[in-house]
């Protein structure tokens, strides 16, 4: 904007980036290649959020004002995360299977705060940090004991690759500390299964 209207060109282009970041995440046309503009377009809100926030940073103004003139941090992250996570999941998508599609419209990540809350609280108790061994046991009591994943929606089965297989992780090393008293672990197999 010219003139009287200057102040407001920060305002301009925030709208401008929200309102394409929405248009976007709620697009049900599928996006079937990494050329798409669309991706384009959400890698440049990404990176006004981030270079909002560095401008902000790098100003003369005191740490209270900064915090004013920018959103939360929360906020920040939720919109960053969610950009870079939906780039990520479509570029390994459409990188691995030739035909496969992307909707954004289609993506939700309720599923995974569901599972994510269930092994915070679900099992072994309120546990906020629960340790590899715990996570193991919970993850698999999950996935072999519920149905998380919608077929409407791009996390469903594609060709012979399975939605949710049981946990597994390898190590060399026992599992819980060696104290003095404890006889020696033995590990059998350097896979875990639960």
């Amino acid at each position: 904007m010219d003139g009287k209207g200057g102040h407001l060109d920060s305002t301009v282009k925030l709208l401008k980036n929200t309102s394409t970041f929405i248009k976007i995440f709620r697009d049900k046309r599928p996006i079937n290649k990494l050329c798409d503009k669309r991706l384009t377009e959400l890698d440049d809100v990404a990176k006004f959020f981030l270079a909002w926030e560095r401008q902000l940073e790098e100003s003369s103004l005191p740490t209270k004002d900064k915090k004013i003139h920018m959103l939360s941090y929360e906020c920040r992250d939720d919109i960053i995360s969610c950009i870079n996570g939906f780039l990520g999941f479509a570029k390994q998508t459409l990188t691995i299977e030739a035909t496969a599609e992307v909707t954004p419209a289609m993506i939700n990540s309720d599923v995974i705060e569901n599972v994510f809350c269930q092994v915070r609280s679900t099992h072994n108790g309120s546990n906020t940090n629960p340790t590899v061994a715990a996570y193991g046991s919970t993850i698999n009591s999950i996935i072999l004991g519920q149905s998380t994943i919608s077929m409407k929606s791009n996390a469903k089965s594609v060709g012979n690759i399975c939605a949710a297989n049981p946990l597994q992780f390898y190590t060399k090393q026992p599992l819980t500390k060696q104290t003095k008293n404890m006889p020696k672990q033995k590990v059998l197999s350097n896979v875990i299964d639960y």
